[in-house]
């Protein structure tokens, strides 16, 4: 399995956090990896990391990889940088990387310097960690649509801080199902935010 960037700190507090998400519309058929389903011999083995530099702003993070006009991204040794656009959109040209390559999020800060944007394997844990910081942006990866059948295999990662996660998610999953689905995915599932409780 792919070894994302995970959120170190919600392994304290998972277990006595009292705010418990309502469960996403349930998807088509999942998996908790994108790069599961893919073939073992049409995998780039050439890298350790990838590097995706977001734009400000940006909620929905898309990749979709052996697109043939795609972009290459940078390559410096082991690490493959892409910038991403606006869109949040990356088509790549490269092969989907080996279960092990780690993939990393950045944004600039408003000094001009690189942060990392720490990510989670799943939304319920990216908001199990935005109860305890709720004005922190985290990420989360998406899970991965089987069925329908993916025109090519993505990724992809909902990115926002406690009160903006619902409205990531959706965006995303209307993104993947565009980009990777070709609209097929009748409805798009969504996520529901459980409501406040008010004592």
């Amino acid at each position: 399995m792919r070894f994302y960037s995970c959120l170190c700190l919600v392994i304290g507090f998972f277990v006595g956090c009292s705010l418990t998400p309502k469960q996403p519309q349930a998807l088509p058929e999942i998996q908790t990896s994108a790069v599961d389903s893919a073939n073992w011999d049409d995998r780039d083995s050439t890298l350790r990391f990838e590097r995706l530099v977001l734009p400000p702003f940006l909620k929905s993070l898309v990749v979709v990889y052996s697109v043939r006009d795609g972009v290459p991204g940078i390559k410096t040794g082991d690490t493959v940088s892409y910038n991403v656009p606006e869109s949040g959109v990356v088509h790549s040209n490269r092969r989907v990387p080996v279960p092990w390559v780690e993939t990393h999020l950045f944004r600039a800060d408003s000094s001009g310097r690189f942060r990392e944007i720490l990510v989670a394997r799943n939304c319920d844990l990216h908001r199990v960690a935005t109860h305890q910081r709720p004005a922190q942006v985290f990420g989360c990866w998406m899970p991965e649509v089987v069925l329908p059948t993916p025109l090519q295999v993505y990724v992809a990662a909902a990115i926002s801080d406690s009160a903006g996660l619902e409205a990531a998610y959706n965006s995303t999953l209307v993104l993947m199902n565009h980009e990777a689905f070709g609209d097929r995915m009748n409805p798009v599932p969504t996520w529901s935010e459980p409501a406040k409780h008010v004592p």
